[in-house]
């Protein structure tokens, strides 16, 4: 199974050419689905979604979207605090939260976006009960995904409210992969020598970029066996950079 991992598309201030290209990429690699942690949008405008919808709508196959702190109002306060969400659920059609499940994976979103901040993320007591409660099968690859960074990375924003109280209950549950955002900068690294393992994808398309590049990641799943490669946009395509290899 091949799942591709996309975030901080920032429709508004993206790269329409990368967006082409990874269009391209997918009808070429034709993957079973499609990851998003947020920021579709940069300052959550009706023009906006509506390009990030349509760009969900020529994708090759299923994809789970989750929002990012880009997705609601900035300086609309009334909205901001009122009704943060609802063009995100009105013209993206989407629910704040989903879950999937086929033979080899597990797969929840969780809404980690605070209206009341303007970048720093959290989840509540009753997501983390879900989570805790949710994955509890190690015979398919569980994967949690949601906007915020978990990981302190220097002189980038600070992981989300409830990071550590996340990490103890990753330790105490079959969850593989956490896939992140919002940093717009691309790292792989384990939370305790194997799983879970964080997948912190920067941004795919945003003008904006904290490691150089553009990029985004692709999984690569069997029952035993997963492989990430990270994917960086460079003199106009997509290169494959970097690899980790992971076995249950």
């Amino acid at each position: 199974m091949k799942i591709l991992h996309i975030s901080d598309l920032h429709f508004g201030y993206h790269d329409e050419h990368i967006i082409q290209k990874f269009k391209n990429f997918t009808r070429i690699e034709n993957p079973d689905l499609i990851i998003v942690t947020g920021d579709l949008t940069h300052r959550a405008k009706t023009d906006q979604f509506k390009a990030a919808k349509e760009f969900i709508k020529d994708l090759p196959c299923k994809t789970l979207c989750i929002p990012g702190n880009h997705d609601v109002p900035l300086y609309r306060l009334y909205k901001r605090f009122f009704s943060p969400f609802s063009k995100y659920k009105n013209i993206m059609n989407l629910p704040k939260e989903i879950s999937f499940e086929n033979d080899l994976v597990n797969v929840i979103g969780l809404n980690s976006v605070n209206p009341k901040s303007v970048k720093k993320g959290k989840l509540t007591s009753l997501q983390l009960e879900h989570i805790d409660n949710y994955f509890s099968h190690e015979n398919k690859w569980n994967i949690l995904m949601f906007h915020h960074n978990i990981s302190k990375i220097e002189d980038l924003h600070n992981p989300l409210h409830s990071s550590k109280d996340l990490i103890e209950i990753a330790k105490d549950r079959p969850i593989h992969i956490i896939c992140t955002g919002h940093l717009h900068y691309s790292h792989v690294n384990p939370i305790d020598e194997k799983f879970p393992i964080i997948a912190h994808a920067g941004s795919l398309s945003c003008k904006r970029k904290n490691d150089n590049y553009n990029s985004f990641f692709s999984f690569d799943i069997d029952l035993k066996n997963l492989k990430i490669t990270k994917h960086i946009y460079k003199e106009g395509s997509f290169i494959k950079d970097a690899y980790w290899e992971f076995s249950k």
